[in-house]
Protein backbone atom coordinates (compact mmCIF):
# COMPACT_ATOMS: atom_id res chain seq x y z
CA UNK A 1 0.00 0.00 0.00
CA UNK A 2 3.15 2.82 0.59
CA UNK A 3 2.83 2.73 -3.01
CA UNK A 4 -0.21 4.43 -3.01
CA UNK A 5 0.11 6.47 -0.25
CA UNK A 6 3.43 8.00 0.07
CA UNK A 7 5.00 6.42 -3.58
CA UNK A 8 4.63 7.24 -7.36
CA UNK A 9 0.97 6.26 -7.31
CA UNK A 10 -0.31 8.69 -4.68
CA UNK A 11 -2.71 10.28 -6.88
CA UNK A 12 -5.65 9.17 -4.57
CA UNK A 13 -3.58 10.01 -1.53
CA UNK A 14 -4.52 13.65 -1.26
CA UNK A 15 -7.57 15.91 -0.22
CA UNK A 16 -9.86 16.73 -3.03
CA UNK A 17 -10.57 19.65 -4.48
CA UNK A 18 -13.83 18.43 -6.29
CA UNK A 19 -17.46 18.90 -3.79
CA UNK A 20 -18.30 15.72 -3.52
CA UNK A 21 -21.58 16.59 -1.83
CA UNK A 22 -22.75 18.21 -5.16
CA UNK A 23 -25.82 16.94 -6.25
CA UNK A 24 -24.52 16.01 -9.38
CA UNK A 25 -21.22 14.22 -9.60
CA UNK A 26 -18.99 12.82 -12.78
CA UNK A 27 -16.14 10.53 -12.52
CA UNK A 28 -14.01 9.72 -15.27
CA UNK A 29 -11.40 7.23 -14.80
CA UNK A 30 -10.79 7.21 -18.64
CA UNK A 31 -7.42 8.74 -17.95
CA UNK A 32 -6.05 6.25 -15.66
CA UNK A 33 -2.94 4.72 -16.35
CA UNK A 34 -2.97 0.39 -16.34
CA UNK A 35 -0.90 1.01 -13.05
CA UNK A 36 -3.70 2.83 -10.98
CA UNK A 37 -6.89 1.77 -13.30
CA UNK A 38 -7.91 -0.91 -10.60
CA UNK A 39 -6.94 1.05 -7.18
CA UNK A 40 -9.03 4.37 -9.07
CA UNK A 41 -12.13 1.82 -10.27
CA UNK A 42 -12.26 1.02 -6.89
CA UNK A 43 -11.52 4.45 -5.13
CA UNK A 44 -14.89 5.50 -7.04
CA UNK A 45 -16.91 2.34 -6.63
CA UNK A 46 -16.45 2.96 -2.62
CA UNK A 47 -17.48 7.05 -2.90
CA UNK A 48 -20.30 5.99 -5.11
CA UNK A 49 -21.21 2.93 -2.58
CA UNK A 50 -20.72 6.15 0.54
CA UNK A 51 -22.78 8.69 -1.44
CA UNK A 52 -25.59 5.83 -1.59
CA UNK A 53 -25.44 5.26 2.30
CA UNK A 54 -25.32 8.86 2.78
CA UNK A 55 -28.10 9.63 0.43
CA UNK A 56 -30.42 6.59 2.15
CA UNK A 57 -29.84 8.30 5.75
CA UNK A 58 -31.45 10.73 4.18
CA UNK A 59 -33.93 9.59 2.47
CA UNK A 60 -33.15 10.28 -0.90
CA UNK A 61 -32.56 7.55 -3.77
CA UNK A 62 -29.31 7.99 -5.70
CA UNK A 63 -29.22 7.06 -9.50
CA UNK A 64 -26.28 6.03 -11.04
CA UNK A 65 -25.46 6.09 -14.84
CA UNK A 66 -22.43 3.53 -15.85
CA UNK A 67 -21.01 4.81 -19.71
CA UNK A 68 -18.91 2.15 -20.52
CA UNK A 69 -20.56 -0.32 -18.59
CA UNK A 70 -18.46 -2.90 -20.06
CA UNK A 71 -14.77 -1.46 -18.93
CA UNK A 72 -16.07 -2.46 -15.05
CA UNK A 73 -16.28 -6.28 -16.31
CA UNK A 74 -13.11 -5.97 -17.92
CA UNK A 75 -11.58 -5.57 -14.48
CA UNK A 76 -11.50 -8.14 -11.95
CA UNK A 77 -12.07 -6.49 -8.59
CA UNK A 78 -14.18 -3.70 -10.04
CA UNK A 79 -16.62 -5.97 -11.09
CA UNK A 80 -16.90 -8.03 -8.02
CA UNK A 81 -17.51 -4.76 -6.26
CA UNK A 82 -19.96 -3.56 -8.80
CA UNK A 83 -21.47 -6.69 -8.67
CA UNK A 84 -21.89 -6.52 -4.86
CA UNK A 85 -23.43 -2.58 -5.22
CA UNK A 86 -25.98 -3.72 -7.79
CA UNK A 87 -27.51 -6.76 -5.67
CA UNK A 88 -28.08 -4.08 -2.42
CA UNK A 89 -29.05 -1.36 -4.80
CA UNK A 90 -33.18 -1.50 -4.77
CA UNK A 91 -33.20 -1.83 -0.73
CA UNK A 92 -30.25 1.39 -0.67
CA UNK A 93 -32.43 3.18 -3.04
CA UNK A 94 -29.90 3.10 -5.63
CA UNK A 95 -30.80 3.11 -9.35
CA UNK A 96 -27.52 1.94 -11.68
CA UNK A 97 -28.05 2.01 -15.34
CA UNK A 98 -25.35 0.67 -17.25
CA UNK A 99 -24.70 2.08 -20.80
CA UNK A 100 -23.10 0.02 -23.02
CA UNK A 101 -22.05 -0.16 -27.20
CA UNK A 102 -19.96 -3.27 -26.36
CA UNK A 103 -22.48 -6.19 -25.39
CA UNK A 104 -20.73 -9.04 -26.72
CA UNK A 105 -17.66 -7.87 -24.23
CA UNK A 106 -20.53 -7.72 -20.94
CA UNK A 107 -21.86 -11.01 -22.13
CA UNK A 108 -18.55 -12.51 -22.18
CA UNK A 109 -18.49 -11.99 -18.22
CA UNK A 110 -21.06 -14.23 -16.73
CA UNK A 111 -21.82 -12.04 -13.87
CA UNK A 112 -23.00 -9.26 -16.17
CA UNK A 113 -25.04 -11.92 -17.97
CA UNK A 114 -26.31 -12.54 -14.41
CA UNK A 115 -27.23 -8.69 -14.13
CA UNK A 116 -28.61 -8.18 -17.60
CA UNK A 117 -31.23 -11.76 -17.10
CA UNK A 118 -32.53 -9.80 -14.17
CA UNK A 119 -32.91 -6.47 -15.20
CA UNK A 120 -36.44 -5.15 -15.01
CA UNK A 121 -35.54 -2.63 -17.53
CA UNK A 122 -33.40 -3.01 -20.41
CA UNK A 123 -33.20 -1.05 -23.82
CA UNK A 124 -32.38 -2.58 -26.73
CA UNK A 125 -31.30 -0.63 -29.95
CA UNK A 126 -29.84 -1.94 -32.53
CA UNK A 127 -26.98 -4.64 -32.35
CA UNK A 128 -25.54 -6.27 -34.57
CA UNK A 129 -26.62 -10.16 -35.49
CA UNK A 130 -23.79 -11.93 -32.84
CA UNK A 131 -25.10 -9.59 -30.27
CA UNK A 132 -28.66 -9.48 -30.84
CA UNK A 133 -28.41 -13.92 -30.83
CA UNK A 134 -26.78 -13.61 -27.47
CA UNK A 135 -29.26 -11.67 -26.33
CA UNK A 136 -31.91 -13.29 -27.89
CA UNK A 137 -30.57 -16.72 -26.14
CA UNK A 138 -30.09 -14.81 -22.74
CA UNK A 139 -33.36 -13.01 -22.87
CA UNK A 140 -35.44 -15.97 -24.94
CA UNK A 141 -36.12 -13.77 -27.38
CA UNK A 142 -38.60 -14.60 -30.57
CA UNK A 143 -36.97 -14.38 -34.23
CA UNK A 144 -39.89 -11.35 -34.18
CA UNK A 145 -38.86 -10.20 -31.26
CA UNK A 146 -35.41 -9.91 -32.30
CA UNK A 147 -36.24 -7.84 -35.52
CA UNK A 148 -36.60 -4.83 -33.56
CA UNK A 149 -33.18 -4.32 -32.45
CA UNK A 150 -31.57 -5.39 -35.17
CA UNK A 151 -30.41 -3.62 -38.64
CA UNK A 152 -33.05 -0.69 -37.68
CA UNK A 153 -32.43 2.94 -37.48
CA UNK A 154 -30.98 4.77 -34.73
CA UNK A 155 -33.70 6.21 -32.52
CA UNK A 156 -35.30 2.23 -33.35
CA UNK A 157 -35.48 -0.96 -30.72
CA UNK A 158 -36.86 -2.52 -28.10
CA UNK A 159 -37.60 -2.13 -24.24
CA UNK A 160 -37.91 -4.32 -21.44
CA UNK A 161 -40.32 -3.71 -18.67
CA UNK A 162 -40.65 -6.27 -16.06
CA UNK A 163 -42.35 -8.75 -18.41
CA UNK A 164 -42.83 -6.44 -20.88
CA UNK A 165 -40.99 -6.24 -24.37
CA UNK A 166 -42.13 -3.10 -26.41
CA UNK A 167 -40.91 -2.09 -29.80
CA UNK A 168 -40.28 1.73 -29.94
CA UNK A 169 -39.12 4.24 -32.34
CA UNK A 170 -37.99 7.29 -30.98
CA UNK A 171 -36.23 8.44 -33.78
CA UNK A 172 -35.56 12.73 -34.37
CA UNK A 173 -35.35 14.62 -37.45
CA UNK A 174 -32.13 15.58 -38.01
CA UNK A 175 -32.91 19.24 -38.81
CA UNK A 176 -34.47 19.62 -35.13
CA UNK A 177 -32.55 21.51 -32.10
CA UNK A 178 -33.69 18.04 -30.35
CA UNK A 179 -31.11 16.08 -33.14
CA UNK A 180 -28.25 18.81 -32.51
CA UNK A 181 -28.75 18.51 -29.00
CA UNK A 182 -28.24 15.18 -28.40
CA UNK A 183 -26.51 13.80 -31.48
CA UNK A 184 -23.45 11.75 -30.45
CA UNK A 185 -22.17 11.56 -33.64
CA UNK A 186 -18.69 13.86 -34.46
CA UNK A 187 -19.93 14.40 -38.19
CA UNK A 188 -23.34 16.21 -37.40
CA UNK A 189 -21.66 18.84 -34.25
CA UNK A 190 -20.82 22.48 -35.90
CA UNK A 191 -18.40 24.30 -33.87
CA UNK A 192 -19.63 27.38 -32.30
Amino acid sequence: MEIYATGSLNAFAHATDVNTSSRFLVYDVSGLGAELRTFGMLVVLDQIWNRVVRNRRLGRRTWLWVDEFHLLFSNRYAAEYFLRLYKRARKWGLCPTGITQNIEELLANQDARLMLANSDFLLLLNQTATDADALCELLKLSDEQRAFFTGVQPGQGMAKSGTAFIPFDGRIDADSLLYRLYTTKFEDRKPE
